[in-house]
């Protein structure tokens, strides 16, 4: 059964907010980021708007979060749901945007909510977290003055974090996350790992 949409009021006006959409599936998305778009602001503004001016340049891969911070509403309007559209359709995006005479030939960010979950094969495991033996482990660097709350967000999560290094590591946990899609691709399938010390297991 579909959430139905939550309304608060205030004398005689109301504030509605309605569930998130359904998940559109990969076809579907590349549909929906296929469309021909402008990539302009409405020509009703008369003035430049700032919010534009940053995500001009930008790619989506995206749809949808499973974490729920209390902090964000991306969950809340997107749904807990990971969406990614095809490789080919970000690259005929990117195409699309080098042929465009005011592009300037940087790309500022392709992501999403949580770029790290573009086709992530693992949220469906997500509900399944609190019935293992031993918490999973989860990979991470942080600069020191970060290294607490980010400890603590991957705890909240269900996960034990394991700390790698510093930022300057950041770029290893890229080449792991590449390892784990290749085992789920490969007909493993979805998977929890633990690392652990000698003894733990």
């Amino acid at each position: 059964m579909l959430q139905s949409e939550i309304r608060q009021y205030h004398e005689r006006q109301a504030v509605v907010a309605n569930p998130p959409a359904l998940p559109l599936s990969q076809a579907e998305m590349d549909r929906v980021y296929g469309l021909p778009y402008t990539r302009r602001p409405h020509p009703s503004y008369r003035e430049p708007v700032p919010a534009y001016e940053m995500i001009k340049d930008s790619v989506t891969l995206m749809r949808g979060c499973f974490g729920g911070c209390t902090f964000c509403s991306i969950t809340a309007h997107q749904g807990r749901i990971i969406q990614s559209r095809s490789q080919e359709s970000v690259l005929k995006e990117v195409r699309k945007m080098a042929a465009d005479p005011d592009f300037k030939g940087i790309i500022s960010d392709v992501g999403g909510p949580t770029a790290k979950s573009f086709n992530n094969n693992f949220a469906r495991l997500y509900d399944e977290i609190g019935s293992q033996r031993a918490r999973p482990s989860n990979f991470f660097a942080a600069d020191d003055d970060a290294r607490e709350v980010t400890e603590q967000l991957i705890r909240d999560a269900g996960y034990e974090p394991v700390y790698v290094g510093d930022l300057d590591k950041a770029r290893l946990l890229e080449d792991h996350l590449q390892l784990m899609f290749s085992i789920v691709q490969s007909g493993f399938g979805p998977f929890f790992y633990r690392i652990a010390k000698p003894g733990e297991l």
